[in-house]
Formats: C-alpha cells, sequence, structure tokens
C-alpha cells in the first residue's frame, strides 16, 4: 500500500464519492473529504456495459467474500472485524454459516458506468489527510445480485452437480449464450434464496426462471438505481509528496504468508464449529440415549467456542494492524496463539472426537434393534431381564467404550445369536446397585435373574485351547512350595459325557497353569485355595453347559494322590558379575517359546529378568533399552545385575525345571560383598535335596586367569562338595564371534584344572557355547531401533545355536546324577562352625598362655620369698586371669577406631585387653553382617549410620562391626587346697614350697594340654574341609590369627608392650606346623568324616571352663542363624504361551485337538 501503489476495495456499506478519505489500516472510509469545491471540471465519466456471472461454493464466509471479488486483504478485514455494513453480504454471510446444507451461489454482477478524477488540478485540504492513508480517485457503479441454492448435507454429489448444471445453463440464459432459452431453465428443487442490490418485485422471487429474466433484461432497464460497486484510491503520501507536504501517514502491505495464515486458521475454526454444532444438535435430538449432562456440556461447549472465536478476531486483528503500521515484519502465528492463549482449531476436533460417541451410539442402538436386541435403558427394564430364563447380555458404556468392547460386541452379534440377548446400557443405569461393579465392557449370562458367567467371552475364548479350572472360594496367599507339579487331572465331567484323558488345567482367573502342591493345594498366579474348591470345565465337545466338580471330597483327594510327582531338575549358575546369567534365562524362555527368532518377533517379548543395555539407533545416537523392572535388579557398571538369589522354573517334558540365578562374584562393591552374595546362595540352595548341573559361566577367548577370575573360581569352588564335580558344566556365552567356541578359554581353563589337581574332563558333555545377543535384538527391535536384513539374519543363525545348545544342556542336566545337596550343606556348616569358633578359641588360647605366664611368674615370686621369710602365706594365692562374657541373641554395632577404642591392663598382670567404650547401635536389627568383622559394608544399613559416617561417634562405616557378646576380664586368686593347708597347720617352709611348686605345674600341665586339644581340633576342622572341597578351603583360624596380630600392633602402640603380639604369632607358627603335618597325612586326613568332626566337638565341648562356653556360643550362634535363613527368596515360574505350553509339556501328558462347542451357552454354572 506504501508508494505510488492503487487500493482497489469492494464497495461494502458505505456509499462512495471522489475525494472520500480511507484509512486502509482499519481497512474502512474515513468521514471527511479532501477536495476543497465541487471537481466537475476534473471528472472523466466512461460508460460501462459489463455483466459477468460466476458459479461457486457458499459455504464460507471465505467462499462468499471472493464471490463478492474481496481482495485478499479485505477479506481479512471482514473476517476480523465482523462489522459488514452490506446487506446482501451479510445475508450470504449467515446462509454460509448453517452446517446442515452445502450452498451453491451464482454471483451476478453489471458494470454501468465508472467516474475518474484529476487531483492534481483540484482544491485540496490537506488537513483532512492527516488521519487517512488513501483517497478515492475511481468510482465503478452497477448493479449486484445473487441465486443460493441449499442442499441438505445428506445428499450426495450427484445431486449437487445436477445444481451446478442447472445454474450453469441459467448462467448461459443470463449472458445470452449457447441459445440457451426460456425452456432451458429449470428449478433445483432445493431451496432457492434471490438477493439483490436493487428494488424487486414479489413476482421476480417466485421462481428461478423469474429472477432469470431479471436479471437478462437489467442492462436494457434504465430506472433501476445504480451505486456504487468498486472504488479505486490513491496514497495520500503520493499527493503529500508532489505537493511538497510531510507524509502523514501510510499504510504497508501483509505478506501473502500471513494472509494465509490468518485464512488458514479461520476457516478450520469455522468448519470445525459447524462440526461442533451437528454434535450439539445430535446429543439434543438423541437426549434420551445419553445422561443428561451430555447435552448440556454441548450447549456450553459451544457458547465457549464462539466466545473464544471473538477472542481470537481481536487477538489477530491487533497483529493485523501492527503488521500495517510497520510495527513488526512478521506475525509468527503458532507463537502468536501460545503467547495469547488462544483456542486452536485443534482444540476444538479435540473436544469433537471425545464426543464422536454422540454420533455412534444413535446408529448402534438402532442396529442392535434391528437386530433383535433388547435395549435395557432403565431400572424397570434390567429388572424385566429376570423374567427371561436365558438370555446374554451385553454390558457396555457406548459414551466410553473400552478396549473390550468390539471383541464382546462382535461375538455378542454373531455367536450369541441364535439366544435371547438384551444391552445393557451402562451409560444411563451405571448407577444401579447390581451394574456399577461392572467396570468393564463384557457379555454375561444371567439364568432366571442370576448371573452364571461373568465374561462369556474371554471363557470362550479361553476354552478354545485349554481346559478350565475355577475357584469357587476364597484364594490364599501363601507361598507356593518350592516341590509342586502341573495339575493333570481327568474332568470330573467324563463319568458320563467327555473323555477320560489325562488333561492340564489353566486358571479360569489368571489364565495360567493350575499347580499341584503336594499339600491338598492348587496353585496358580491367583494364589492357593483347596482341592475341594475346585470346579472343572475340559474342551471336550461333549462336557455339557456348566462346570463339573468331584461328588465328594474324598473323590478329588484320591484323584490329585493319582498326579504323579514332576521330577525336580534343578540347575545353578556360578559366574563372575556381567558374564550373561540372567540374559541367558531370558534367552531359554524365548528359545522354547518360538522355533527360530523370526516366530519369536511376532510373538510378545518373553522375560522374566528385568534387562537393559545400551547400543547405538539408527540415528547414530546412544539409546538405553530397558526391559522390564525390578528390585532384584540393578544396571550399574560393575555391579551384579541380580542383587539375591532367585529360581525361575518351567516345565521341560517330564521335568519342572529349576534354574538358579544367584549375584554374581567379583562385584565391584568388594570381597565383603561376594561372601554376602555366597552365603546368600548356600542359605538358598540347602533348601534343595539336590542339584543336577552346575554351570560355570565364562566368558571365551581367556588367554589367562585375571586375578578376579581366578578368585570367583576359587570362591565358587570352595563352597561346594568335591563329590559335585561330577555335576559341574561349563558354559561360555558371547562366543559368537569366537564362532561357537571356547577359544583361548579352553587352554586356559585346563591349565587352572591341572594345577589343582581337578577331575573335570573337557569334553562335549560338559562345555556348551551361548550368545544371547538374538534376545536382545528382540529388546532393541521392540524399542524401537531397526535391523538391516543381513543383521537379521546372523542372529537368526545364533538363535538356532544358542536354542540347540540350552536344549543339549537340558537334557545333559536330566541325565545326570543328581549331587545330594547335604554334602555341600555339610562342608558349609562346617565352614560356619570354624567361623564362629575362630575369634573365641584365638581368645581361649591367648587367656592360657596368659595363665601359664602367670603360673611361671607366681613360681619365682614364692620361691624368692621361701629364702627372705617363713611367712609363705602372702604368697600362696595364683593370680589367674579368666573371661566374664555375657553372650546375647542380638547384635551390638560398636565403633573400633582408634579414638573409640581403650586399652585397659588386666589387674596384676602385665596384660592388656581391648575395651569397646563407644556402643553406637545396642542392639542391632541387621542380619547376615560377619560378627567381629571389618570393614563390612552391609553395617552402612545400621542405625547408627547416615550413609558414610556415624551419627554417634562421627567415624566412617567402616570403622565398626558386629559382637554378640558383653564382656569383661578379671584377675582371680586361686590357692591350692593342699598347700592351703599345709599353712594353716603350721607346716615346715620346705614342705610347703615343694607342695606350692607341684601345684602350681600341675596347673601348667592343664593349660597346656587344652592348649594343645584346641589347635589340634581347629586343624582338624579344616582339614575336614580341606579333604571334602573341591578346592583348598582359606583357613579362616589363619585369617583371623593375621587380624589379630594387627588389633595388638595397634595396642602395642599404647602400651609399650609387644608382648601379646609375640605370644600370637608363636600361636600361628604353631598351629601352622599343625596343618602342615595334617597335609603329610594323607591317609589321615582322608579318614576325616563327619561323625570324627561331631565326635571331636563333643571332646571340645568337654574341655574344663571352656567348653561350655563354646558349646552355648555354637548352640546360640544356629539358633540365630536359622532364623535369618527363613529368607523368602523368590521363585518365578516361566509360562510359555498357550500354542507352545501343550509343546513344553507333552512328556509330561498326552494331548489331542478336541473341537469346542460353539455352543456360548456351555460355560456357566458350577455343577455341585
Amino acid at each position: 500500500m506504501a508508494g505510488s501503489n492503487q487500493l482497489i476495495r469492494v464497495v461494502l456499506g458505505w456509499t462512495p464519492h471522489l475525494g472520500d478519505l480511507y484509512n486502509s489500516i482499519l481497512d474502512e472510509p474515513c468521514s471527511r473529504c479532501c477536495l476543497g469545491s465541487d471537481p466537475v471540471h476534473n471528472v472523466d465519466v466512461t460508460a460501462l456495459n459489463k455483466t459477468t456471472c460466476q458459479i461457486g461454493s457458499a459455504n464460507t464466509i471465505f467462499d462468499v467474500c471472493l464471490g463478492f471479488g474481496l481482495p485478499p486483504e479485505q477479506l481479512i478485514s471482514v473476517v476480523l472485524r465482523d462489522t459488514v455494513q452490506n446487506e446482501m453480504l451479510s445475508e450470504l454471510m449467515n446462509v454460509s454459516d448453517n452446517e446442515d446444507v452445502t450452498t451453491i451461489a451464482l454471483y451476478y454482477e453489471h458494470e454501468t458506468k465508472k467516474e475518474q478524477v484529476n487531483l492534481i488540478g483540484c482544491k485540496m485540504c490537506f488537513e483532512a489527510m492527516k488521519e487517512s492513508t488513501h483517497v478515492v480517485c475511481s468510482i465503478q457503479y452497477g448493479y449486484r445480485a445473487t441465486v443460493v441454492v441449499q442442499i441438505d448435507r445428506a445428499e450426495g454429489g450427484e445431486e449437487i452437480r445436477e445444481v451446478q448444471r442447472k445454474l450453469t445453463i441459467v448462467r448461459s440464459f443470463i449472458l445470452g449464450e449457447d441459445g440457451v432459452t426460456e425452456a432451458d431453465v429449470k428449478e433445483t428443487g432445493y431451496k432457492q434464496l434471490f438477493n439483490a442490490s436493487f428494488r424487486m418485485n414479489t413476482s421476480e422471487q417466485n421462481s428461478l426462471l423469474a429472477f432469470a429474466k431479471l436479471l437478462k433484461r437489467l442492462p436494457l432497464q434504465k430506472d433501476i438505481k445504480e451505486e456504487g460497486t468498486h472504488v479505486k484510491m490513491s496514497p495520500t503520501s503520493l499527493i503529500q509528496s508532489l505537493y511538497g507536504l510531510e507524509e502523514s501517514m501510510f499504510a504497508k502491505e501483509m505478506n501473502a504468508a500471513n494472509i494465509e495464515e490468518v485464512r488458514k486458521y479461520f476457516f478450520d475454526f469455522d468448519e470445525a464449529v459447524k462440526s461442533l454444532k451437528r454434535v450439539q444438535k445430535m446429543a439434543s435430538r438423541y437426549c434420551s440415549l445419553f445422561p443428561n449432562e451430555i447435552e448440556i456440556y454441548t450447549m456450553d461447549l459451544l457458547l465457549r467456542v464462539n466466545d473464544k472465536r471473538r477472542d481470537a478476531q481481536e487477538v489477530f486483528w491487533k497483529g493485523v494492524t501492527a503488521l500495517r503500521e510497520g510495527a513488526q515484519e512478521s506475525m509468527n502465528l503458532k507463537q502468536f496463539l501460545d503467547d495469547e492463549d488462544v483456542f486452536s482449531p485443534d482444540d476444538i476436533w479435540k473436544c469433537i472426537g471425545d464426543l464422536s460417541y454422540v454420533f455412534q451410539k444413535p446408529e448402534e442402538i438402532k442396529e442392535l434393534k434391528r437386530l433383535g436386541v433388547t435395549v435395557v435403558s432403565d431400572a424397570d427394564g434390567f429388572e424385566e431381564l429376570s423374567n427371561i430364563s436365558e438370555v446374554f447380555v451385553l454390558f457396555a458404556c457406548l459414551c466410553s467404550p473400552d478396549q473390550y468392547y468390539e471383541a464382546n460386541k462382535s461375538f455378542f452379534l454373531e455367536t450369541c445369536s441364535k439366544f435371547k440377548r438384551a444391552f445393557v446400557d451402562s451409560d444411563l443405569i451405571g448407577h444401579l446397585q447390581k451394574v456399577k461393579d461392572i467396570k468393564e465392557s463384557s457379555v454375561r449370562l444371567y439364568r432366571d435373574g442370576i448371573c452364571v458367567e461373568e465374561d462369556v467371552f474371554r471363557f470362550y475364548e479361553l476354552l478354545k485351547n485349554n481346559n478350565v479350572l475355577k475357584n469357587i472360594g476364597e484364594f490364599q496367599t501363601e507361598r507356593r512350595p518350592i516341590r509342586r507339579v502341573l495339575a493333570q487331572l481327568v474332568c470330573p465331567g467324563g463319568k458320563s459325557r467327555c473323555s477320560a484323558e489325562v488333561r492340564v488345567w489353566t486358571c479360569y482367573a489368571c489364565e495360567t497353569a493350575v499347580e499341584y502342591g503336594f499339600d491338598s493345594h492348587f496353585y496358580c498366579e491367583c494364589g492357593r485355595y483347596p482341592v475341594m474348591n475346585a470346579a472343572f470345565f475340559c474342551n471336550d465337545a461333549h462336557h455339557g453347559n456348566s462346570f463339573a466338580t468331584f461328588d465328594t471330597e474324598d473323590d478329588i483327594h484320591s484323584a490329585v494322590r493319582s498326579i504323579p510327582p514332576c521330577m525336580d531338575c534343578n540347575v545353578l549358575l556360578l559366574g563372575e558379575s556381567g558374564c550373561g546369567k540372567s540374559t541367558w534365562i531370558n534367552g531359554i524362555i524365548n528359545y522354547l517359546s518360538a522355533d527360530n527368532l523370526f516366530e519369536a518377533a511376532k510373538r510378545e517379548l518373553r522375560y522374566v529378568i528385568p534387562s537393559s543395555f545400551t547400543m547405538e539407533d539408527n540415528d547414530k545416537q546412544v539409546k538405553t533399552i530397558c526391559v522390564g523392572s525390578s528390585k532384584n535388579e540393578v544396571f550399574k557398571t560393575g555391579q551384579s545385575a541380580t542383587q539375591r538369589p532367585r529360581s525361575y522354573t518351567f516345565n521341560f517334558g517330564n521335568r519342572l525345571m529349576r534354574f538358579i540365578d544367584v549375584p554374581g562374584i567379583g562385584d565391584v562393591r568388594g570381597a565383603s560383598k561376594d561372601r554376602e552374595n555366597l552365603d546368600a546362595l548356600l542359605r538358598f540352595i540347602e533348601k534343595l535335596p539336590e542339584l543336577h548341573a552346575i554351570c560355570i559361566l565364562l566368558p571365551p577367548n581367556t588367554s589367562r586367569l585375571t586375578v578376579t577370575l581366578k578368585y570367583c573360581l576359587n570362591e565358587l569352588l570352595a563352597h561346594l562338595h568335591k563329590n559335585a564335580t561330577a555335576n559341574i558344566v561349563f558354559c561360555f556365552t558371547k562366543t559368537r564371534t569366537t564362532f561357537y567356541r571356547a577359544g583361548e578359554s579352553l587352554k586356559t581353563l585346563k591349565s587352572y584344572l591341572d594345577d589343582y589337581h581337578l577331575d573335570i574332563p573337557l569334553i562335549d558333555e560338559t562345555m556348551y557355547y551361548f550368545d544371547n545377543e538374538a534376545f536382545r535384538l528382540l529388546c532393541a527391535e521392540q524399542g524401537g531401533v531397526r535391523f538391516p536384513e543381513d543383521e537379521r539374519n546372523s542372529y537368526a543363525a545364533s538363535w538356532l545355536k544358542s536354542s540347540s545348545e540350552t536344549i543339549r544342556l537340558l537334557q545333559h542336566a536330566i541325565a545326570a546324577p543328581a549331587h545330594k545337596m547335604r554334602e555341600t550343606v555339610s562342608i558349609n556348616e562346617m565352614r560356619g562352625v570354624i567361623e564362629r569358633l575362630t575369634p573365641l578359641l584365638a581368645e581361649f588360647s591367648t587367656n592360657i598362655q596368659t595363665n601359664i605366664r602367670l603360673i611361671e611368674e607366681n613360681r619365682k615370686e614364692f620361691e624368692l620369698l621361701a629364702q627372705k621369710s617363713d611367712n609363705l602365706s602372702s604368697r600362696a594365692d595364683v593370680v589367674q586371669v579368666t573371661i566374664e562374657r555375657t553372650d546375647i541373641d542380638y547384635p551390638r554395632t560398636v565403633c573400633v577406631a582408634g579414638t573409640c577404642i581403650e586399652t585397659r591392663s588386666i589387674p596384676g598382670t602385665d596384660e592388656v585387653q581391648r575395651y569397646y567404650k563407644q556402643t553406637c547401635h545396642d542392639h542391632c536389627f541387621l542380619k547376615g553382617i560377619e560378627r567381629e568383622r571389618y570393614p563390612d559394608i552391609r553395617l552402612k544399613e545400621c542405625w547408627a549410620m547416615n550413609g558414610t559416617q556415624c551419627q554417634q561417634c562421627g567415624c566412617g562405616w567402616d570403622h565398626h562391626m558386629h559382637i554378640y557378646y558383653m564382656q569383661e576380664q578379671k584377675s582371680v586368686s586361686i590357692r591350692d587346697p593342699y598347700v592351703e593347708r599345709l599353712i594353716a597347720e603350721n607346716a615346715d617352709k620346705g614342705t610347703v614350697l615343694t607342695a606350692h611348686l607341684n601345684s602350681l605345674e600341675r596347673m601348667k600341665e592343664v593349660h597346656e594340654r587344652n592348649y594343645r586339644k584346641l589347635t589340634r581340633y581347629c586343624a582338624t576342622f579344616g582339614a575336614f574341609l580341606r579333604s571334602n572341597s573341591i578346592v583348598p578351603y582359606n583357613d579362616a583360624m589363619i585369617e583371623y590369627l593375621d587380624y589379630s596380630i594387627t588389633v595388638a600392633k595397634q595396642d602395642a602402640q599404647q602400651t609399650g608392650s609387644s608382648l601379646r603380639v609375640q605370644r600370637l604369632k608363636q600361636f600361628k607358627m604353631e598351629y601352622e606346623e599343625e596343618l602342615r603335618i595334617l597335609r603329610d597325612e594323607s591317609v589321615g586326613v582322608n579318614q576325616i568324616s563327619p561323625s570324627h568332626v561331631n565326635r571331636l566337638k563333643e571332646k571340645m565341648f568337654a574341655i574344663p571352663e571352656f567348653g561350655a562356653k563354646i558349646k552355648s556360643a555354637l548352640q546360640r550362634r544356629t539358633h540365630m542363624e536359622e532364623t535369618e535363613n527363613d529368607d523368602d527368596f523368590g521363585e518365578l515360574h516361566a509360562q510359555f504361551p498357550l500354542d507352545r505350553f501343550k509343546h513344553a509339556t507333552s512328556a509330561v501328558v498326552s494331548h489331542r485337538s478336541v473341537a469346542v462347542s460353539a455352543d456360548p451357552s456351555q460355560c456357566c454354572e458350577v455343577q455341585m
């Protein structure tokens, strides 16, 4: 608009005059004229005789404006200002707003003349130009008229084309084209509206022909008043510049993109509003089908949307005027809408989408009635259903149908078509007591008003491939027993109807296999329940129409006693952290669920252990793939992913395979965490009677054993009885890159076995090769990553190899002689005994040595006194150190840091003892913490800790340990009774001296004898472990003595006495020498049996003074371990898809294909 560009506008609602001023920013005429006098001498008048006639749509305000010839910027102004003064245009806009019709219009215009003024020669009023952008310099005159035909929206395209053809004939008649006559003009047959800018007679508006004849002769009539139809205007800035005046005001043109953005927004908005109006009309028309609030909601929504449209007009008008004024360069529509919080068309369409049921429900109700279905929409109608002997009832909320509706509806209309049917409109009567608890769409079967089956469709689908068992009582939540089998029973209906084959049963509620626990209870995912509460419905075509039960409790108990015990096959998985145990278990479940990778990809991904890994996606970005979530799995690098032992069971042939997944060894959290993991493993497997395979998982291509890997193997094998070597197999994971071979690991493993003289042959029966990356591929594809065909083919080959190796391993485990777990449990019990005895024995041994030293000191003092005095009574007492120790049943958390302990001297001696003056938690409730050992990372969970520091003393968590006693050392005086009698009788000094020295010698001999017994017993226990473990046991006594020496050295720094350190070192040397002797006596070692060890324990308990305390400590610790061992280790049964379930259990029970009756009424009530 700026510069010399002229502006053209269609005249709407005002009478133009030459010289009139116009504001193109607001797109409206100003009230003033810029000409100072009548410019008659400067006006040129040109006669015109031009008629245009065109046919177009009039369905929107944009169609009407285009039909009137409005230029784009004026069209935008009309849409946003909503203040059109032209009567004919306003009527057409109202017509276009009708959402129920399709509108076609014929737009007629005849031009009669044009007036044009030369403004340069005219007297001008420049003051008036200050508030305008343009001045009218040309006016075009003529007439306008329209014919509008409204066609019902229900009509098709052919009817619309027929109307267009008839209007085309009218156009040709008006323009005198193609020899069209009056006879060719036909009425459209639809509602017709005639409008014109001039006055018409009533008769001229009665028919399409009369109106066409009027328009045809219009150019010849002189008595019809013409009006200005178009104006052309020049910029006032141009005139001001010609006269040397300052430009007061100008307008900037909008670009085409901005115009299109505004046009599209309101076009889409108005179309959405029309659809919303149709929704509102439908809600009002069929208000009886909807809750009352639906009609109110749609009316209110329509009002709010209209208000939002007016808000949008105001917001957009501000933007348009800012553009025309040059205040901004462009208008970002999306940001504009977001900033102004304006409704978008998408918001309306979303509301319409949420109300789609307003159109769908009347049609569905109509169709149901057409098919003879009784529609129940009130309480009385629902009560009338009780008068029908048998009726299938579809419950659904059609206003918000759930995911089950379509399947249930199809079943209801097709399969139940031969029966009496009713539809309960839950939208209207969902509040009734008998209906409100039905939350999902379902087909129910009623007999005489009683519901005998709550979900007929689900039951019918379940029965196609399964035999169904229902619990007619309450479920219990008790933990499942480890020994349980599939419930394999003959259907009780077989006595008279169905075949008497043994069947596997599926739970009606959770759709998983039903198991029997040999405790008169059935088990499934729902819980457990007594066998007498079971009702049966097999898929034999002759079963009948109801659940069957056994006649008496004796019958059902007799039936379950005939269930053959399913032989367990227990497989233990051991390996370094990150070796892939959990991934392999997930792989096994999929290997047994599908024959190949491509079949598995079509099925739902199956997993029993959550998995997480990172990989590169198709966009070269690092993507984390997560499958599932479990507190038992962590996904931190270096940490064992499995947090505690858990077993996973599945059926393979006639065996219940139990894979035991345990935390990996070599956890970055340290050896203490490894010890905790091993303890948890032992507590878990000791519940099992036997192990059939011990799988040690190793990586391929390991050229040498790392310190960590060797430590892993030693720790694992040290806890297994030597007889378990026959059950050990080696499983190499991630072997796709080594062509499914062990690679360098074979040589390394052979060297390790030779070094430890382990008789485990490395042959096909003990070596297996896997690569479970195919499972990861399935996880990645589920996460949206796509693989090229050649990669998928490579993984498919890996799938087949790993699957065949898995089955080979399962077959080997089943065939191998089982390892009796009591053997492994026995050596680990002995390991626990030694760990519990070690601190006691070392303490008692130290005490014995102290007493021997005190005896020697008393001998010297007594001999010296005898030389100097006759009064021997003062030195006749022998000072002995005894332990006053009060055992407790719970651990105390104490601090062992230098600032929290004291080293106290024993009265009358030069011995010292450690006193734990800082008790940080007097009664700690943590379980499984090794006593008197530190650091133990599990103590970070103690109440006294805040993570890394103790809240009581401020020291680190790693300076704390557990003790199970209150302890105090006391010095006591002991006098031999014979010496005391001699002194009382005033015997001579020589006699008393001799008697006292003999008494001291006897006491010394007793202490030395006890010392030898204790060391011998301890060494024998260690030898028992070495002779029965697969690899040498890491002696707990030596480890503890090293710890004690370290503590003694710390004490010596405070007291200045190293005597205790020296004695402990001497004790260690003697103990090691005893072990060396036992190792040399190979025959003697081989003769050490559990019964021999038990006899030695009894002898140790008989040692005076110390034996009773040792026995009490062992018994108390055993009781505490039994309590701690009552952990609830999890077990998960892997259920295969129904079509694979028979394959996986084919060796358990024979199946045959059975035709299921198409009668859905045969699935209903329990026959007691």
